[in-house]
């Protein structure tokens, strides 16, 4: 499912760095030469292949639970917090007072402090959603000849 475009962002990726050393060498006379509207268009069409790469991974990853769908594309997981923000407040106020800049909860640190619980010590007023992201290896060389 992947290998063609990974083959294909390989290609991308080359063609989009020739030409952006290309472009940097004309710039200050050249911007809207052959060069640069190469560096653009590749720059363009690059994005657009790695986004169509990601998007397509992130899906496979919510129907399928798969982290790995090609050697160059990784899924991440992030966890969202669901919560009530009075509940959570009282919660800070007792068990994680780091988290409190009185009067109110500091959410970065409130939720900080909850990643880093074991998954049965959070407490269940919390709602733990995880997310996956999708990152490409940036060296994709080994994937030139296969």
């Amino acid at each position: 499912m992947f290998e063609e475009k990974i083959k294909e962002l390989v290609r991308l990726r080359m063609m989009f760095e020739d030409y952006k050393i290309t472009y940097q060498q004309a710039i200050l006379n050249v911007d809207n030469s052959d060069a640069g509207n190469n560096y653009k268009g590749s720059k363009g069409e690059l994005e657009r292949l790695e986004t169509e790469i990601r998007q397509e991974a992130e899906s496979n990853f919510k129907a399928t639970g798969e982290k790995n769908p090609h050697p160059a594309v990784e899924i991440k997981e992030f966890p969202i917090f669901t919560y009530d923000y009075g509940t959570a407040l009282d919660y800070a106020s007792r068990e994680l007072k780091v988290a409190i800049v009185p009067p109110s909860l500091d959410k970065k640190v409130f939720e900080k402090q909850i990643r880093a619980l074991p998954e049965e010590k959070i407490p269940t007023f919390i709602e733990v959603t995880k997310v996956g992201k999708a990152t490409i290896k940036k060296d994709l060389s080994e994937f030139l000849n296969n």
